[in-house]
């Protein structure tokens, strides 16, 4: 077995057969693997015996190698300082020493990449704000509670696995354009914000961003809310207990004409300063505002679609494709000034999609499913 030259943190040879049938050392080699301190194997003795010069000088034989768990170098520095990774800078971190963190605050630390924090299993408090990630992945972290993922250019946000959840700020980068080879990019925002699944949200606040959809229908126990400056058409606050609401801020969101709430006396009682002065609250189906109108005959079918989808009874300038965790799937650019619409869907696969139709300056999305 040759496994030379790479960035191994672990490596298991333990067979069952006491490895005698890796007799002939000069077919195998495990050296220059720097991160690699320990090879399990099932017989220490005839490891040392047998294969002493086929690995690196700080790397040991154990028939029992403590489990590790690979992590990036920014993610290691941090894990160091705060005492949790004790074992040195090795790319990765012990799995025991990680086990029974519940509080991680690795915020402006220049992270690029958290892979690794779905081993912290009984984390319920994260804070990751102001580093440069662009995704995170928190599925497994199933007693997380409290989440900071602020200031970060993320594109997408999954919190759909983490029902315990009762605090949450993805507040996007309120400075998003940057130079790369002196052209100027905007950073990533959200632009899909689903928190259905989080029933015991509390505190919600996910401003600066480009959601266009925000539903907090099943979120009750809301009692903060921002949601300022992103691109919002559609609001839902109608969860049947906007008493609890107790800070709420919807302003500068230019297309948000009307704001579903459960009792629009209340809401105009407490909350008329909280939106754009364009905006109002209503209880019943939000009517149509003067942006809107430009979609008001607006038709999209098939949906359910097996591939192309016709958006008819409107000239578009472009339609955006995203999938539910707010991935770009693709974008499609009209240039003809023809009321009669078409994208390919074919190939992507089967799922929910939003569609973000463009139009005479305005924007619209619709739920689409590909079967």
């Amino acid at each position: 077995m040759i496994c030379t030259n790479n960035s191994l943190t672990s490596l298991n040879l333990k067979n069952g057969k006491n490895n005698v049938n890796m007799s002939d050392k000069t077919l195998s080699d495990f050296r220059n693997n720097p991160n690699l301190s320990c090879i399990q194997v099932d017989n220490v003795a005839y490891s040392n015996a047998n294969w002493a010069a086929i690995k690196d000088a700080t790397a040991s034989y154990s028939d029992n190698c403590p489990a590790v768990v690979a992590v990036s170098s920014e993610f290691e520095d941090k894990l160091i300082t705060l005492g949790i990774d004790k074992d040195g800078k090795n790319g990765s971190v012990l799995l025991s020493s990680i086990t029974n963190v519940t509080i991680l605050d690795v915020s402006n630390s220049g992270i690029s990449d958290l892979s690794g924090i779905e081993n912290f299993s009984k984390l319920v408090t994260l804070k990751c704000q102001g580093n440069s990630l662009t995704s995170i992945n928190v599925s497994s972290n199933l007693a997380l509670k409290y989440l900071d993922c602020s200031n970060n250019p993320l594109s997408a946000l999954d919190v759909s696995k983490n029902p315990q959840l009762t605090e949450l700020y993805c507040d996007g980068i309120t400075t998003t354009t940057k130079k790369i080879n002196g052209k100027s990019s905007v950073s990533s925002q959200l632009t899909v914000l689903d928190v259905s699944k989080n029933l015991s949200l509390t505190k919600l606040s996910c401003s600066n961003n480009q959601i266009v959809s925000l539903d907090l229908s099943k979120n009750t126990l809301l009692t903060d809310v921002n949601c300022s400056n992103n691109k919002l058409t559609s609001l839902n606050l109608g969860n049947g207990n906007n008493s609890k609401l107790t800070y709420a801020n919807f302003k500068t969101n230019a297309l948000l004409s009307c704001i579903l709430v459960d009792d629009v006396t209340y809401a105009n009682a407490n909350w008329s300063t909280a939106k754009d002065a364009t905006a109002i609250y209503s209880k019943t189906t939000c009517t149509l505002g003067i942006e809107d109108l430009v979609f008001a005959k607006i038709a999209v079918y098939p949906n359910p679609t097996k591939g192309e989808l016709h958006i008819d009874n409107i000239v578009l300038e472009k339609a955006t494709v995203y999938d539910v965790l707010g991935k770009l799937v693709t974008a499609t650019k009209f240039t003809n000034g023809s009321n009669t619409n078409s994208i390919n869907l074919s190939g992507i696969p089967k799922g929910i999609y939003y569609v973000y139709l463009e139009s005479e300056g305005s924007t619209v999305v619709r739920k689409i499913i590909v079967k």
